[in-house]
């Protein structure tokens, strides 16, 4: 008796989790689907940008992020943008020291 009844609340185990798995699969396809509209619309309305996006995946999912030519890149770019505020900075410094010296000396006589 104890195996007829074991055997039943088995099967009744698998039925509900046949049933479970079944809806759990519906939910994904119609998400996966949802997913996919957004992303096909997206790609319509931006084309340029969807492909910028796709081309920096596959840069960083392809190991680009961390190689010896992004190194140089990103050192090169840095001396360039330190270049151009070290001589902004001077720039500045020496036209607010001029203009202090022009009102000063204005000032005297």
């Amino acid at each position: 008796m104890a195996r007829t009844s074991d055997t039943d609340s088995i099967t009744k185990i698998s039925g509900r989790l046949r049933t479970d798995l079944r809806a759990l699969g519906g939910a994904v396809d119609e998400r996966r689907s949802e997913i996919l509209d957004t992303v096909t619309n997206f790609t319509r309305e931006q084309p340029y940008l969807a492909t910028g996006l796709a081309l920096g995946a596959g840069f960083v999912l392809a190991g680009g992020l961390f190689s010896r030519t992004t190194g140089r890149v990103l050192v090169f770019a840095g001396r360039h943008m330190f270049g151009k505020l070290l001589r902004q900075a001077v720039t500045t410094t020496l036209l607010t020291g001029a203009l202090g010296a022009a009102s000063n000396s204005s000032v005297k006589h």
